[in-house]
């Protein structure tokens, strides 16, 4: 496969190392020069080679050759996340697209384990000066039916680190009159043409409803139509509009949510028990609490005392409106 004039050093194939099978593997090619030495004519070699064979169709997948710089791949500069690629669109495609901006080292574009398009990819220029130039091009163009959206890439523990922003929007509380994708999509186009639009049925108490997800091509634009949209009366009806959340940051939300229910029902929840053992009674907890704030709930344990009957427990609880009136008590 390699080029038969020129002499190889070494040739080096990696495990790929995925969870998933995978028919792709990674493989390091050295050449050796005649005149070993002359960084020059390893050079002209090595282009030669990755001239020749990058996107070459091997067994239905295309090749993908790129010089190995161990340094420019661990810094990681002038590195590229593109989202929202066409189904069709090949590596050598998107590799045309953002070559006009500048020497491209890699260029990729993530598939699944059927070599299927996510609609993901990736592109590092040699020059982080050219990633900036293809931002300033590129970022919210129209290639292949699709609104590209293109960033500099962030590694996971960088992106935690900071407001990422959003683009991606959730709207519930539709009028009657939107029925469609479509008729949600013009609900939104004083902000410009969405990216992406879902639109869904769902049934609540016998009841239909619709809710959609309208996707932008910039965090700015998504922040200024939640800040215009969310709470706009629309047929007599309060639009609800905010950011979409995954199903990872749904559960984060959700568990924080309840620690927080959960500290703030301690604050105001009073533990009460009778001072001789008797059973404990609703009016008259009530009555001596009643001096230190409003009470929204009174609770009394249970006792068993045949198998048909029960009665009030020495035990019980308080529940106070405010935290300042439970800690009165205190």
């Amino acid at each position: 496969m390699a080029h038969a004039e020129s002499p190889l050093e070494s040739i080096h194939i990696f495990d790929p190392d995925r969870k998933e099978i995978s028919q792709s593997a990674t493989a390091q090619v050295m050449y050796d020069s005649p005149d070993a030495g002359i960084l020059e004519c390893l050079s002209i070699i090595a282009g030669r080679a990755r001239g020749g064979l990058n996107f070459r169709d091997v067994d239905g997948k295309e090749m993908l050759v790129a010089p190995f710089d161990r340094m420019l791949l661990k810094q990681g500069k002038g590195n590229l996340f593109i989202k929202h690629i066409g189904p069709n669109t090949t590596n050598k495609q998107l590799h045309e697209l953002f070559s006009v901006h500048g020497e491209i080292f890699s260029c990729k574009i993530a598939q699944d384990i059927r070599g299927k398009s996510k609609g993901y990819g990736f592109v590092q220029y040699r020059n982080p000066d050219d990633a900036v130039k293809a931002i300033s091009a590129l970022e919210g163009s129209a290639h292949e039916g699709r609104v590209l959206s293109v960033k500099m890439y962030l590694p996971v523990e960088k992106r935690e680190r900071i407001d990422r922003g959003f683009t991606n929007l959730f709207v519930k509380n539709l009028p009657a009159s939107v029925i469609t994708k479509e008729e949600l999509g013009k609900l939104f186009e004083a902000y410009g043409v969405p990216t992406s639009l879902g639109f869904f049925e769902h049934k609540i108490g016998g009841k239909s409803g619709f809710y959609g997800f309208v996707n932008f091509a910039s965090s700015e634009i998504a922040g200024r139509a939640v800040t215009e949209m969310n709470g706009k009366e629309i047929e007599g009806i309060k639009l609800y509009v905010a950011k979409a959340l995954n199903k990872d940051q749904r559960l984060r939300d959700m568990l924080k949510l309840q620690i927080e229910m959960r500290n703030k029902s301690r604050k105001l929840t009073l533990y009460v028990k009778s001072a001789n053992n008797e059973p404990l009674d609703e009016a008259q907890i009530r009555a001596e609490l009643a001096p230190f704030g409003e009470i929204r709930q009174v609770s009394i344990k249970k006792q068993r005392v045949s198998d048909t009957q029960e009665i009030n427990a020495p035990i019980g609880f308080a529940v106070f409106a405010s935290e300042e009136s439970a800690a009165k008590v205190d």
